[in-house]
């Protein structure tokens, strides 16, 4: 079984980073058994690989990155959801949503949470409580 390491619930998902939540979902999607396992303290973060969640343990395997989290269950689990069989323009289009997402709009998410004081004062106790 896998478990997963990620930070704390937020309303309505499953964690507060969109990063866990993807790696949660995929996982849930694909349905491979795995346990969401939420940090207690800044030294859990301190053990995780690159020091920043996700990670999984995978029966003994460690694998930090959400991109390589998914890779890797595609490898191991057979592809569950069949993406590496998609055709070529389809890949391409999933690639370049997923880089404006993760890339490119991950900023704009991060303004709104930690330097717009409105959302901050929102945020921050769901996050650190």
């Amino acid at each position: 079984m896998i478990l997963l390491y990620g930070f704390s619930p937020a309303p309505g998902l499953p964690d507060t980073s969109q990063f866990v939540t993807k790696v949660d979902c995929f996982l849930r999607f694909c349905g491979v058994r795995y346990v969401l396992k939420q940090w207690q303290t800044f030294d859990d973060l301190a053990r995780a690989p690159r020091g920043k969640f996700p990670y999984i343990d995978d029966e003994g395997t460690i694998i930090a990155d959400s991109g390589c989290i998914v890779r890797h269950v595609q490898q191991k689990y057979d592809d569950p959801l069949g993406e590496l069989a998609l055709p070529e323009p389809a890949v391409a289009q999933g690639l370049a949503l997923r880089r404006l997402l993760e890339d490119h709009l991950y900023w704009v998410l991060c303004y709104a949470r930690w330097l717009d004081d409105s959302a901050r004062a929102i945020f921050a106790p769901i996050a650190f409580d």
